[in-house]
């Protein structure tokens, strides 16, 4: 039974009135953990290898087998997973207890009786740091760890792929034993459901898909079937820790999200992939902002200037430099004052000459004006026009 996408007040609601029939669903048959698209982001760790002798040999080159004993861990708990289920660190135990290494390796979860990968040599958990597993962050959780003697005459594919290391992810079959539901809400009908979560939030490692949901499904005892590689798991902390064989194996490569060889390598959640673009976003549209603020401010401080020109008559080589100067508006004015008085003094010259008899003076002064006129404003316009236009770009309005 799917889970809607509702507000979280009716989503809890949902959840309050179906859980039993939901927890009964999980628990009707057996579950796997199928390919998710929203899984963690995890770094491909190095596949670490020995080379292996037997008693008594010398340095000669040692006899390639046809195995390889791996060491997988096949599920982690406290991470949530795509179907937001949360395995408890003691779930595995009585499953573990009762079932040994009669517990299956296999490969996509194909029950049958010649799926067998391998000769199951042990099954425990184990605490492994976070950053082992290839998550950037402190802490650890509880591992379901498997080893393994993979056998070519019993998959001789999957032996090529654990020997070239291409095979880093695995996941159970198990069935649901107990389940709890827990959600974040202080409301008096969920009481039981809240010690829950408050019980277990605190050792969950992506707490960014519980705090997005709002819930999620404690299982406290599962029965594990088997355990399988996969291409992709549910819950994606489920790489191959280490290999030794008597064969040369090459280095596993990294993920996309991995630097080059020679780098730190680092990996990320897709949640926090998500945080950190959205972030991007924000700040690419602040700068835009700011970039547009700065025009639009520019664009004022040109405008006045361009206005203050006209009134004193100003070149339009003046108030090119003016701008391009980048000086406040009292520097401008203090400097077409200047240019104003020096015009002034040039015009009682000319036009004294033309009282004397020199009419063509005034007649040169006129066609000189006019075409300042021309040149400076077709200038200022396609100006003014660039200006708007940057406005325009980044979305701010005049």
């Amino acid at each position: 039974m799917s889970i809607p996408d509702l507000p979280k007040a009716e989503l809890y609601a949902y959840l309050r009135t179906n859980k039993s029939d939901l927890i009964s669903a999980k628990k009707d048959g057996i579950k796997f953990t199928e390919s998710i698209s929203c899984k963690p982001v995890v770094a491909v760790r190095e596949v670490k290898t020995e080379a292996t002798k037997e008693a008594g040999e010398d340095d000669s080159p040692v006899h390639k087998k046809d195995t390889i004993d791996v060491t997988v861990v096949c599920n982690t708990a406290n991470f949530c997973d795509s179907h937001m289920d949360v395995l408890t660190s003691d779930s595995y135990s009585e499953s573990i207890q009762a079932k040994g290494i009669s517990i299956p390796h296999i490969a996509d979860h194909k029950q049958s009786s010649t799926s067998h990968v391998g000769d199951v040599t042990a099954v425990y958990t184990k605490e492994i740091p976070l950053r082992e597993l290839g998550l950037v962050q402190d802490g650890s959780t509880t591992a379901l760890v498997m080893e393994t003697t993979i056998r070519k005459d019993y998959n001789e594919d999957v032996f090529k792929f654990y020997q070239n290391g291409k095979i880093n992810q695995h996941s159970i079959g198990l069935r649901y034993q107990e389940i709890k539901l827990a959600l974040n809400s202080q409301e008096d009908d969920d009481k039981a459901e809240y010690a829950v979560w408050n019980e277990l939030y605190p050792k969950i490692v992506n707490k960014e898909l519980v705090d997005k949901r709002g819930y999620f499904w404690a299982v406290s005892k599962v029965d594990i079937i088997e355990n399988s590689c996969v291409l992709f798991g549910a819950n994606s902390l489920t790489p191959t820790l280490a290999i030794k064989s008597d064969i040369d194996i090459p280095n596993m490569g990294s993920n996309i999200l991995t630097k080059k060889e020679g780098s730190k390598m680092t990996s990320i959640t897709l949640e926090k992939y998500t945080e950190l673009q959205d972030e991007l976003a924000a700040v690419k549209e602040s700068q835009a902002l700011e970039v547009a603020k700065a025009v639009k401010a520019e664009r004022n401080r040109a405008t006045k200037i361009i206005s203050s020109a006209k009134t004193f008559g100003i070149k339009s080589e003046s108030v090119e430099k003016a701008v391009e100067k980048g000086w406040p508006l009292d520097m401008v004015a203090d400097y077409f004052t200047d240019i104003a008085a020096e015009k002034d003094a040039s015009t009682a010259i000319q036009t004294g000459a033309g009282d004397v008899g020199s009419a063509d003076a005034l007649q040169v002064k006129e066609l000189a004006d006019q075409q300042k006129e021309t040149s400076f404003g077709g200038e200022l316009e396609a100006g003014l026009k660039a200006l708007g236009e940057t406005e325009q770009l980044f979305g701010v309005m005049k």
